[in-house]
């Protein structure tokens, strides 16, 4: 473990510490979207595109789980 890594261990936690024990049942969309960029930076440094049709199947596969999960689901709501 590098010494950022290391430094930032402990700041790191506070999101998903708060999120967790915070009380009620609407989470705040602040540590929400903290959490998802998150995931995100952390799935994307997995990655290596090493074609770009490689890139177009990839944003083609989120761009339908995108569309299933706003159409398809009632996650996303008008009311």
């Amino acid at each position: 473990m590098r010494t950022p890594s290391f430094l930032l261990f402990i700041p790191s936690l506070v999101p998903s510490i708060l999120y967790a024990y915070l009380p009620g049942s609407k989470k705040s969309a602040f540590l929400t979207d903290i959490l998802a960029l998150s995931f995100a930076h952390n799935a994307l440094s997995l990655l290596k595109l090493d074609t770009f049709k490689t890139g177009i199947i990839l944003l083609s596969g989120l761009f339908l789980y995108d569309i299933w999960w706003v159409f398809g689901t009632e996650v996303v709501s008008c009311t």
